[in-house]
């Protein structure tokens, strides 16, 4: 059995699949084994994707179309590796990736999670960093540093196998932030966080993906931190972060509603959203301020204010 099983979830990606497939072909740490799971593509994925079959730790498994997180349980189901890694079909790793991992799971045992610092890129160029300064890389963090904001990629992750069993694999009905979801349950049962502060993957930035869909986003990651409250109502301090984080992430859907309502012209419906946001949260103050700048007539401030993140 290989020490790690890369789980490959593949939608219309047959531009650029090649050069993600390609760069496992590199890693210096060659005990794995690849299993891509094309979710029903329309372009010519699964021509791309076949010819590196012929090595024989690359699997392909084709599907009708359900959803990334139902690729990635596929994945896992036929995977024999001890950890998981997750790579996305449209993202890189550099050559040492998966040897500076194994080198961190030798080094600490307490490691339910292991993740790397990477580079966001797009067709333009290199965006930044993940981490941009040593102390905000997460390594050694608990759960409830995860609940207070994802803090690792996906491509970045890998977990044991035998964890992600436990906690019943990922849920499809939070699609987009179902790897986030996934990484607190394990993270629950003990253990930390351990990363590496080299940039050993490149995560492409697409127009097209989840993360442009602030709504909808923030209504899944709202459901994830509900069903963290509920699965840790007998532990106070992590039951009382996650009800923050849920809170927080309420004022943000209400926030990018009123960003909606701005853009549609709904002038009092956004005002009124924006006091709700405050209202779900008001430990941010900057919210009310920019509700009394909306109101009291410098709404060319509080539309910047809103503009910026929602």
């Amino acid at each position: 059995m290989p020490a790690v099983s890369v789980v490959v979830p593949s939608y219309n990606l047959a531009a650029v699949i090649r050069e993600t497939l390609d760069s496992l072909r590199r890693q210096t740490f060659a005990d794995f084994e690849v299993i891509v799971v094309d979710d029903g593509s329309r372009d010519e994925s699964v021509k791309v994707i076949e010819p590196y079959t012929a090595d024989s730790r690359f699997k392909l498994i084709a599907q009708t179309n359900q959803g990334t997180a139902a690729a990635r349980n596929k994945a896992i189901s036929a995977a024999s590796g001890e950890w998981i890694a997750f790579l996305d079909a449209d993202d890189i790793w550099m050559p040492e990736n998966l040897f500076r991992r194994m080198v961190i799971v030798h080094q600490h045992p307490d490691a339910a999670l292991v993740f790397s610092n990477g580079m966001e890129f797009s067709d333009s160029g290199d965006v930044g960093p993940f981490y941009r300064s040593r102390d905000k890389l997460p390594d050694g963090a608990d759960i409830r540093r995860f609940l207070r904001g994802n803090c690792v990629w996906a491509s970045s992750v890998m977990v044991r196998r035998s964890d992600v069993l436990r906690v019943g694999m990922l849920r499809a009905d939070v699609s987009g932030v179902d790897d986030y979801d996934l990484w607190l349950k394990i993270l629950e049962m003990g253990g930390v966080a351990r990363g590496a502060w080299e940039q050993l993957v490149r995560y492409r930035k697409r127009p097209d993906s989840l993360g442009t869909r602030k709504i909808y986003m923030y209504e899944t990651l709202a459901e994830v931190y509900a069903d963290a409250v509920r699965r840790n109502l007998g532990n106070e301090p992590i039951r009382k972060v996650a009800s923050e984080s849920l809170a927080r992430t309420r004022s943000d859907v209400l926030l990018a509603q009123a960003r909606q309502s701005l853009e549609q012209g709904l002038i009092p419906d956004t005002a009124s959203r924006i006091l709700a946001a405050w209202r779900e949260y008001p430990r941010r103050t900057k919210i009310l301020l920019m509700y009394l700048q909306f109101v009291g007539g410098q709404r060319r401030r509080a539309i910047q204010r809103l503009a910026r993140k929602w």
